[in-house]
């Protein structure tokens, strides 16, 4: 396997991650009934979170963790939700990927649900 190098791996691992994701009997009625997200519009923005965090390219604006505070005001969220979410990440992640910029991903998802959890829920 090959290392995420490139916005085209960021876009094939997000994608794979809400294949999974909204499908998911614990997290997946979170991103399709409360957030209703449109994975069409979502992903290019998801894609510029991580394409910024990995790969350095600035092409994030926006404020993920009021966008989640504001979630977490729709429903609560729990611990539970976010444990999946980064199980989940982590398992798309070594399905399709493997390297400096893969282990990365798995310690900024960590730092990040780690970070929201304690911002939002306690």
């Amino acid at each position: 396997m090959k290392d995420i190098e490139t916005r085209h791996d960021i876009e094939c691992l997000l994608t794979h991650f809400y294949s999974q994701a909204l499908q998911d009997e614990i997290i997946g009625f979170i991103f399709t009934d409360v957030a209703k997200i449109n994975l069409k519009s979502h992903l290019p923005i998801v894609t510029d979170f991580w394409e910024t965090l990995l790969l350095g390219t600035n092409s994030y604006r926006g404020n993920p963790m009021a966008k989640h505070q504001q979630l977490h005001g729709m429903m609560t969220l729990t611990a539970v939700h976010f444990d999946r979410w980064l199980l989940l990440f982590h398992n798309a992640v070594d399905e399709l990927f493997e390297g400096r910029r893969a282990t990365e991903a798995k310690a900024r998802a960590q730092a990040i649900a780690t970070s929201m959890y304690l911002q939002i829920v306690r």
